[in-house]
């Protein structure tokens, strides 16, 4: 009975320290979102091996809004964008921009509206600071897959 009990304990006290660590990880996660919004440079230190990965996924869970970005839809994920506080687009996992203002854009004859300026990464081994007009940042539209995300 005694080595019943004392296993029993074991294995609570591997669960909990698991749920501890899960927490935790989560929380960085989301700290790296916050972070990002806040500070775009914050990504020079944010401790994960592929940061643009990890922001997809944690943005996917605490964004207010989130959207596939096309050439049909940029302009009204501009437009809604405004009334928000934070807009983000990831372009696969190697180019992260958020978007300063939306006010001042440049017309994009590619993206046809008017793209805002902002600042993020491209991921060319390294991750590269960007700050520019985000249609010089995403690219023009193509197939690869592009998410947007909305914060209040």
């Amino acid at each position: 009975m005694k080595n019943f009990l004392w296993a029993l304990g074991l294995v609570t006290l591997i669960g909990c320290s698991d749920s501890t660590h899960n927490d935790q990880d989560s929380t960085n996660k989301e700290l790296l979102v916050t972070n990002f919004l806040n500070d775009t440079r914050s990504f020079e230190r944010a401790d994960f091996e592929q940061p643009i990965e990890e922001f997809i996924v944690s943005a996917s869970e605490i964004a207010n809004e989130a959207v596939e970005l096309d050439k049909n839809s940029i302009q009204g994920f501009i437009e809604k964008g405004s009334s928000f506080s934070y807009g983000v687009i990831v372009v696969g996992n190697h180019t992260i921009v958020k978007i300063g203002d939306f006010e001042n854009c440049k017309t994009s004859s590619s993206w046809g509206t008017c793209m805002p300026f902002g600042e993020g990464y491209i991921k060319k081994g390294d991750l590269i600071f960007q700050k520019e007009y985000i249609n010089n940042i995403i690219g023009r539209p193509d197939s690869q897959k592009r998410l947007g995300f909305l914060f209040k």
